[in-house]
């Protein structure tokens, strides 16, 4: 089991000071999410990009966020929670 202290850790790589590694991390986490590998709690990572100083990764970031709210509420897809 994941623990949240090691949930906190994780979510940092999504705040680091190196864009290669916040662009990376995301990346990666975008691609998991979107296959379903990852339960619904991970998307909470992905709104950290909020603060993304790049305004083109921010947008797609918003994008995507946006085209997977939408891929939910047009199909009949439950979000696992845990």
């Amino acid at each position: 089991m994941f623990t949240p202290r090691s949930f906190n850790l994780v979510s940092l790589l999504a705040q680091d000071d190196c864009p290669e590694v916040r662009h990376g991390f995301l990346d990666a986490l975008k691609n998991t999410l979107a296959h379903g590998f990852l339960s619904a709690r991970w998307y909470t990572l992905c709104f950290l990009a909020a603060f993304e100083p790049n305004e083109e990764f921010k947008e797609q970031m918003i994008r995507w966020l946006r085209n997977r709210a939408e891929n939910y509420r047009s199909s009949s897809y439950e979000l696992r929670l845990m």
